[in-house]
């Protein structure tokens, strides 16, 4: 959300609507679950105490990763991890894919998640469990609308009715393949 305000600036200057939005996951015995959020009120204190949480421990997450690949002969730097996050203040499994492609352990990222990083690689650290019903109670609380991110793809179609009645908003419906 760091990038919002000046987008809605250059909006204005352009003529042009600005709807922030950002995409958020749950992870809980349901599951994986993505929502795009769009609309929130980002000076919500609340919100960005929770945005902070998640991205702490998404850093933690990646530490882990890093650790794992050093476990498993691949040591990598962090610092090149940090590179490649860049200023997104978000580090993900892609950073780490990268780092391991530069350090000549695998010739491409795609290899990097599916021999390592995927859910099921020997490297894999799980998410911060945070359940629905926080990610949406969050968001409302925010002003925000949130909607289930590309179900069919992710595979979490039958969940609608079960998201529904926690407070869901709305379901993508135009994802790359469906």
């Amino acid at each position: 959300t760091t990038g919002w305000e000046e987008a809605l600036a250059a909006g204005r200057e352009l003529g042009v609507e600005v709807l922030g939005g950002f995409e958020i996951n749950s992870e809980t015995d349901l599951g994986h679950i993505d929502f795009l959020v769009y609309g929130a009120d980002v000076k919500n204190a609340a919100l960005q105490d929770f945005l902070l949480t998640i991205r702490d421990a998404r850093v933690g997450r990646a530490r882990g990763m890093v650790r794992k690949l050093a476990e498993l002969g691949m040591p990598i730097e962090w610092e090149r991890v940090l590179h490649f996050a860049g200023d997104t203040q978000s580090i993900a499994r892609p950073h780490v894919a990268r780092a391991l492609v530069e350090a000549g352990y695998v010739s491409s990222t795609q290899e990097a998640f599916d021999r390592y990083l995927n859910d099921q690689g020997p490297a894999y650290v799980h998410r911060l469990e945070v359940k629905p019903q926080e990610v949406i109670d969050t968001i409302h609380q925010a002003g925000g609308v949130i909607v289930l991110s590309s179900p069919e793809h992710s595979k979490t179609t039958p969940l609608t009715p079960t998201l529904a009645a926690l407070g869901l908003d709305g379901i993508e419906v135009y994802y790359f393949d469906h």
